[in-house]
């Protein structure tokens, strides 16, 4: 039977901290309403078994958030839609679970066109022999991507608590 659980890593204030993911009920084990993080991944099993909580055996799931704060302060206009997508989708997952607004949460045709530029340009949907999609975007565009981005950086630097202290 396949698990639940899944460690996942975050890398935030050049460390990475590891955390586990409840699949079906898409939410982090908390601590106080903060996301629970844990230096290693020994910590965190030791902690999984201590709650009996089976982790998968699968690779972590790794989201840089140092990576994306990076990326947004660059100014740079080339767009990881993966990586970005990614964290966008982690966000407002967080951001639901604690009941908190995200600004990629908004309801307007900007945010959606965005959203929607950086799903197909994942090429999640494109068979082998169709024409890659790579979004061309404005500047408008960019420049409230990065904002969105440095929104969803903020929630989780606020929402995580380290095992034994604050991040």
């Amino acid at each position: 039977m396949e698990s639940d659980f899944y460690t996942v890593v975050f890398i935030i204030n050049q460390h990475e901290f590891y955390t586990i993911w409840i699949c079906d009920k898409e939410i982090f084990v908390t601590d106080f309403g903060k996301i629970l993080l844990f230096k290693n991944e020994a910590d965190v099993r030791k902690y999984a078994i201590e709650h009996n909580l089976p982790l998968s055996d699968e690779e972590c799931t790794v989201y840089n958030v140092d990576g994306v704060n990076q990326w947004v302060l660059s100014g740079n206009s080339s767009v990881d839609c993966d990586k970005i997508l990614n964290f966008w989708n982690i966000v407002q997952d967080v951001a639901r679970m604690v009941d908190t607004k995200f600004l990629g949460d908004k309801q307007t045709s900007k945010i959606d066109r965005i959203y929607n530029m950086l799903f197909y340009g994942t090429n999640i949907l494109a068979d082998e022999d169709d024409e890659l999609y790579i979004p061309e975007w404005s500047e408008v565009q960019l420049e409230l991507l990065r904002k969105i981005m440095l929104d969803g950086v903020r929630i989780l630097q606020e929402l995580m608590i380290e095992r034994g202290g604050t991040l």
